[in-house]
């Protein structure tokens, strides 16, 4: 895999959206549990920008709707 980051604050967030990752994910399948919270709906962003199919999974289904719409 390669990084190349372009700037950014120390927020991981934010250092995500300045880099691009080439991590072989594009048409891989991810599964991603507990989707809905913070760290790994960043995660999910994360993957989803590099191409991969996203399988989410949470507990709530409100929460889980709203992050599958968001990506």
């Amino acid at each position: 895999s390669t990084w190349r980051c372009t700037g950014g604050s120390s927020s991981s967030r934010r250092v995500a959206e300045h880099c691009n990752m080439d991590l072989g994910l594009r048409d891989r399948i991810v599964l991603v549990t507990a989707a809905s919270a913070a760290v790994r709906r960043a995660a999910a962003e994360t993957f989803a920008r590099e191409g991969a199919k996203l399988a989410l999974c949470a507990r709530r289904a409100d929460a889980l709707e709203a992050t599958a719409a968001a990506l």
